[in-house]
C-alpha cells in the first residue's frame, strides 16, 4: 500500500453554496482535487460536513452508475452514499478483484487505472512456480477492458449477490472510494421509509378536511396509486370505461370538462364544469352510481400534478378491515371492563 500525500485545500467560508463549491473545484488542478478527496475520505464518516459531500459530489458527478442513483433515488440518497463511502489505496499490479468470489463492494476509481481481466473458457491451468496473484491471472485471463479516474466497477455487487464476473489488477498506484453492499442495502431501506413517511404525511394532508381517524387514512393509505400528470395531459375521457376508479388529488389542479353528446344538436361544443384542486375527489359519482362509462373529462390544470387512485372494490375491502379492528377493539375493551 502506498500513500497520497499533497498540500491540503482549504475552502474559504465564503464558498459552501453548492454552485461556489462547484466552481472551486473546476478551478484545482486533478492532483489538489484528488487531494481534497483523500482528505474528506479519510474523515471519519460521522465527521464529514455537507460541503465535504458536495465536493466529492463534484468530482464525481460524471459517473454514470452515481448518477442513476441520483436519478432513481435522489440527491439525498446520494449524498448518504458518499458519507458512508471509505477509501482504499492499491499499488500497482495489485489485485483488487478476483473473478469468481463473493461482491461486496462497489469501487470509484478517484486516481489511477486498472484492466478487467475474463477467465479463458474452459479456464487455462496454469502452474509455473514463482508467479503471483496478479501474474496468474493475467495468464489464464483475457484482458477486456481498461478503466481510468472517474469510471468505476462492481457496481452489481450492490444490486444483486451474484459472483463477481471479472478480476480487476491496478495498472499503476490507484486510490479507490469504497461502499459496501450492506451500507448501501441500509441506505435505499432508509430511503424507502422516508419517501413513504412522506407520502402519508401528504395523504392525511389531503384528507384533513373530512375528519376521517388517523388508523382508517393509514389503512386507506396502502390501498392508493400514485400517477403524474403535466399540463393538459388527460386523466380520462367522457364515454371511456370507468373501472370502478376514484381519484383524489394530491398536487396540483384538474379541470372537469364535459361533452355535448346531443346527436340533434347542429354544434358540438365542451363546457367547463368544474376546477378541482388538493383533497378534492372525482370519478366517484360513476363508482357509486355504477355507471359503466365515464360521463366528464378530467384534464391536468397546472405544470405537474399528482393524484392518487383507488379500485372501488380496494376501497370497501380497506373499510371493512376498519370495522373489524373497532369491534376486535370493543371486544377487548369489553373483557377488560369484565
Amino acid at each position: 500500500m502506498f500513500q497520497f500525500t499533497d498540500r491540503q485545500i482549504q475552502i474559504p467560508e465564503n464558498k459552501r453554496k453548492k454552485s461556489e463549491i462547484s466552481s472551486l473545484i473546476h478551478e484545482l488542478t486533478m492532483d489538489q482535487k484528488i487531494s481534497l478527496c483523500v482528505e474528506i475520505l479519510e474523515r471519519n464518516p460521522e465527521h464529514r460536513r455537507p460541503e465535504d459531500l458536495q465536493i466529492i459530489q463534484a468530482f464525481t458527478s460524471k459517473n454514470k452508475f452515481l448518477k442513476q442513483i441520483q436519478e432513481e433515488e435522489g440527491e439525498g440518497t446520494l449524498r448518504e452514499c458518499y458519507k458512508r463511502m471509505l477509501i482504499e489505496f492499491y499499488d500497482e499490479n495489485q489485485v483488487v478483484l478476483e473473478q469468481g468470489e463473493r461482491a461486496h463492494q462497489f469501487f470509484i476509481i478517484l486516481s489511477g487505472n486498472v484492466s478487467v481481466y475474463v477467465y479463458r473458457d474452459p479456464k487455462v491451468d496454469v502452474r509455473e512456480e514463482g508467479l503471483d496473484k496478479a501474474a496468474l491471472i493475467k495468464k489464464r485471463s483475457f484482458n477486456t477492458n481498461k478503466l481510468i479516474s472517474g469510471e468505476s466497477f462492481g457496481e452489481m455487487a450492490l444490486l444483486n449477490d451474484n459472483l463477481r464476473s471479472a478480476s480487476i489488477i491496478c495498472d499503476s498506484k490507484c486510490i479507490f472510494g469504497v461502499l459496501s453492499k450492506k451500507d448501501y442495502k441500509e441506505i435505499l431501506q432508509k430511503a424507502h421509509e422516508n419517501r413513504v413517511n412522506q407520502q402519508l404525511k401528504e395523504f392525511h394532508g389531503c384528507m384533513k378536511q373530512y375528519n376521517v381517524s388517523t388508523k382508517l387514512l393509514d389503512i386507506l393509505f396502502t390501498a392508493f396509486q400514485s400517477f403524474h400528470y403535466q399540463f393538459r395531459q388527460t386523466v380520462y375521457f367522457q364515454g371511456q370505461q370507468s373501472k370502478q376508479e376514484i381519484y383524489l388529488i394530491k398536487n396540483g389542479e384538474f379541470l372537469i370538462t364535459e361533452s355535448n353528446d346531443n346527436l340533434f344538436s347542429p354544434k358540438k361544443f365542451v363546457s367547463n364544469v368544474a376546477l378541482l384542486q388538493k383533497g378534492q375527489f372525482f370519478g366517484d359519482h360513476e363508482c357509486f352510481q355504477n355507471i359503466e362509462k365515464r360521463q366528464q373529462n378530467v384534464i391536468c390544470n397546472s405544470e405537474n400534478g399528482v393524484v392518487l387512485k383507488i379500485q372501488l372494490s380496494s376501497l370497501i375491502q380497506r373499510l371493512c378491515e376498519m370495522l373489524v379492528y373497532r369491534e376486535n377493539k370493543q371486544d377487548w375493551k369489553g373483557n377488560q371492563d369484565n
